[in-house]
C-alpha cells in the first residue's frame, strides 16, 4: 500500500471528540476512566497520551490514576506515565538542553542589572558571576524588567510560532522573534499606558538569547516552539486526551495540533466558562471552533459538588458571559449548602480553625492579603501559593519553608529522648537564640570547611547528649521551641521578625500539629479545587474592574469568568466578603443587587 493511500485512510479513521463540563461535573474522573478502558482494552500504554494544564494538575492525576480507591483505576506506573504536562511532552523531544530554572533566572538577573561590559565574560566559561555587583537599578528598573520578560513570554503565547499576524487588513508571516514581539508590543491595547522604548526590550530580548545559548538552556516557550520544527517529528497515538483544553494559548494548541495530525483520536476535554489565563495568551475561542461533529460532543449533565443554594449563585454569573459553548449541568437537588455575604472576617471569629477545610480567595494575590493579615492576627495557620519553577507550583504554610516545621519537630524529638540528623542540627544551629551555643562556635559548625569530620557521614545521628558535650550546644532540653529557636522572614505581612515568632508560637499553641487545611491565595490559583467552604472577596480590584467596564467584550467575559471560576469552588458553604460596600471596586455580579435582587 501507497504512502499516499495510508495517509488517506489514516484522515478517514481519525476521529475528535469534545467533553465538556461544568465544575464538579467530573471532567477529570470521565478522561481518566476513557483511558484506562482503552488500556483495558488491550492498548500499549505508549500508544495513549494525556496532556494536563499544569504541573500540579498531572502530579494529581497520575496519583488518582494509581492511588485513588473510589475510582479503583489502578494504573501501572508506565501507564500512568502516559499523562504529561505539555511542557514536559515537548521537552522529552528535545536533547540536550538544560531548563531555565531559579537559579539561572537570578543570575540572568544579576547579570542583565549590570553595565554592559560584564557580557563579553559570559564567553568564559569558568566565570561564575560572582564578582558581578549591580549597579544604577532601582525597584523601577526591576518592575520594568519583569514587564518585559513578561512581554517577551506574553508575545509568544498570544501570536503563535511562525504564524501570520494581522497588519491592518491583511496577514503577513513575519519571523524574526524580535519583531514579533514589537508587533504585539504596539497593536496590544493594554500597553497603550506602559511604555517602552524598544531598545529596552530588545536589550533584555537579545541579551536573554544569549544568555540561554551560553548555557544551553531552555525556558518553558522555548520547550514548545523548538518542538514545531520541522526535525522534531512527534510518533502516532492511537488516543490523546488533553485536559482543561479551554486554557491553551495559541502556541500550545499549535503543539495539540501537531501532536493530532498522527492521532487516531483526540479527545479534547474543557469548559470554556473556566477559561480565565487571558493574560497569558490563552485563547477560549480556539476551544470554541475546533472542528468537532455535532454527534462527538458530549456534555456532562450533572455537579457532583454544588448545592443548590451556590448552584443558583454560579448560574446566574454564568448566564452573564457573553461569548460561550453553551454548557448546561444540574445539580442534586437536595443536597445541603448555603450561600451568605459577611461584611467583617470577626464574624469568622470561633467557627473556624486550621483543620477547616476552607479556600478564602481574592481577584488577585494583594487583595487576598486581608485574608492573610486576619489569619495571622487570630493565630491560624494557612497555606499559600509558592511559585518557582525549580519546586513546581504548591501551597505552602509558612511553616513549611526554610524546613521550620522540621526544626520545631527535630527539637520535639531531642526532648523526648530521640535522636536527629547532625546535617539537621547544623540547620537547627543556624536558627538558634542568640547564648545557644558556647561563643566562638556558631560560624565553625555553620561553615563545612570547619565542622567536625564526623558530620561528613549522612548517617551521623546525635541526641541531646551528644550536642551537649561534644557540639557546643548550652540549651536546657525543657525550654519550649520558641525558646530556642528564633526565624527571620521578609514578608511585609509581619512588623519585624518578633512579630513572625509570635505568630508561629500562636499558631503552635493552637494546634501542636502544624498542619492546616486552609488555602488563601488568587482565583487563578485555586481554580481546579475545592473545600467546604469559600470565602471570596467582591474586592476587584481598579484594574480588573477597570477592564470589566472597558466595553471590551473579551475582557468582560474574562472577569465574569473569573468570578464565576471563584464562586464554584464549595462543596457546601459559600461566601462572599464584602468589607467595604462604598467601594468603587466592588465586582458587579458579586452584590447583593445582582445576586438576590
Amino acid at each position: 500500500m501507497t504512502k499516499q493511500m495510508n495517509t488517506k485512510i489514516d484522515k478517514f479513521y481519525k476521529k475528535r471528540y469534545k467533553i465538556l463540563g461544568g465544575p464538579g461535573c467530573g471532567k477529570t474522573t470521565e478522561i481518566l476512566k476513557m483511558l484506562k478502558r482503552n488500556f483495558e482494552a488491550g492498548l500499549h500504554f505508549d500508544q495513549a497520551l494525556m496532556i494536563g494544564f499544569a504541573k500540579a494538575t498531572v502530579e494529581n492525576l497520575k496519583d488518582r490514576a494509581q492511588n485513588d480507591k473510589t475510582l479503583s483505576l489502578f494504573f501501572t506506573e508506565k501507564q500512568a506515565d502516559s499523562i504529561k504536562t505539555i511542557h514536559k511532552f515537548c521537552k522529552d523531544h528535545l536533547k540536550g538542553y538544560e531548563i531555565f530554572n531559579e537559579s539561572a533566572k537570578t543570575m540572568f538577573k544579576k547579570l542583565i542589572k549590570t553595565d554592559p561590559e560584564n557580557w563579553p565574560k559570559l564567553a568564559d566559561s569558568n566565570y561564575d558571576g560572582s564578582d558581578i555587583v549591580a549597579v544604577g537599578w532601582s525597584e523601577e528598573h526591576d518592575l520594568k524588567f519583569g514587564a518585559i520578560m513578561n512581554l517577551i513570554g506574553l508575545a509568544k503565547h498570544s501570536l503563535g510560532f511562525e504564524k501570520a499576524v494581522k497588519i491592518g487588513n491583511n496577514y503577513k508571516i513575519i519571523k524574526d522573534p524580535l519583531q514579533r514581539i514589537y508587533h504585539f508590543y504596539d497593536e496590544d491595547p493594554s500597553y497603550l499606558r506602559v511604555r517602552f522604548k524598544k531598545p529596552e526590550i530588545s536589550y533584555v530580548y537579545y541579551n536573554y538569547e544569549k544568555f540561554k545559548k551560553h548555557y544551553q538552556m531552555i525556558d518553558f516557550d522555548d520547550m514548545l516552539e523548538k518542538s514545531l520544527a520541522k526535525n522534531i517529528e512527534f510518533k502516532p497515538y492511537k488516543i490523546v486526551l488533553v485536559d482543561e483544553a479551554q486554557d491553551l494559548s495559541k502556541l500550545e494548541w499549535q503543539v495539540i495540533s501537531k501532536i493530532a495530525r498522527n492521532t487516531e483520536e483526540l479527545v479534547l476535554v474543557g469548559d470554556d466558562d473556566q477559561s480565565i489565563y487571558g493574560w497569558k495568551g490563552s485563547d477560549a475561542e480556539i476551544f470554541q471552533k475546533w472542528p468537532c461533529k455535532k454527534e462527538c460532543v458530549r456534555s456532562l449533565p450533572k455537579t457532583y459538588r454544588l448545592p443548590p443554594a451556590i448552584y443558583n449563585v454560579v448560574i446566574k454569573i454564568q448566564g452573564e458571559i457573553q461569548n460561550r459553548l453553551g454548557t448546561k449541568f444540574e445539580c442534586d437537588p437536595s443536597k445541603q449548602g448555603s450561600f451568605r455575604f459577611l461584611d467583617s472576617l470577626t464574624r469568622l471569629n470561633g467557627s473556624i480553625n486550621s483543620k477547616t477545610d476552607m479556600i478564602m480567595c481574592a481577584r488577585t494575590n494583594n487583595l487576598a492579603t486581608n485574608f492573610k493579615r486576619y489569619l495571622i492576627d487570630k493565630g491560624i495557620i494557612f497555606k499559600e501559593k509558592s511559585f518557582g519553577s525549580d519546586k513546581g507550583n504548591t501551597f505552602k504554610s509558612l511553616f513549611d519553608e526554610e524546613k521550620r516545621k522540621i526544626l520545631i519537630q527535630a527539637w520535639n524529638t531531642l526532648q523526648e529522648g530521640g535522636q536527629i540528623k547532625a546535617s539537621l542540627y547544623i540547620d537547627m544551629v543556624k536558627k538558634l537564640k542568640p547564648g545557644m551555643i558556647e561563643y566562638g562556635k556558631k560560624g565553625a559548625l555553620e561553615s563545612a570547611e570547619t565542622q567536625p569530620q564526623e558530620f561528613q557521614n549522612p548517617d551521623l545521628y546525635l541526641n541531646y547528649e551528644n550536642l551537649k558535650k561534644k557540639y557546643y550546644f548550652l540549651g536546657d532540653i525543657n525550654l519550649p521551641w520558641h525558646e530556642v529557636l528564633k526565624f527571620t522572614t521578609t514578608k511585609t505581612l509581619f512588623r519585624d521578625n518578633d512579630h513572625f515568632n509570635l505568630y508561629l508560637r500562636d499558631c503552635w499553641e493552637r494546634d501542636p500539629t502544624l498542619e492546616t487545611n486552609i488555602k488563601v491565595a488568587a482565583i487563578h490559583s485555586v481554580k481546579g479545587m475545592e473545600a467546604d467552604i469559600v470565602v471570596l472577596d467582591s474586592d476587584w480590584g481598579p484594574n480588573s474592574i477597570k477592564s470589566y467596564n472597558s466595553g471590551d467584550r473579551k475582557k468582560e467575559d474574562e472577569e465574569t469568568r473569573v468570578a464565576y471560576v471563584g464562586t464554584s469552588r464549595p462543596r457546601e458553604h459559600l461566601i462572599i466578603y464584602q468589607h467595604n460596600l462604598k467601594t468603587k471596586t466592588r465586582f458587579p455580579l458579586l452584590t447583593h443587587e445582582f445576586l438576590q435582587g
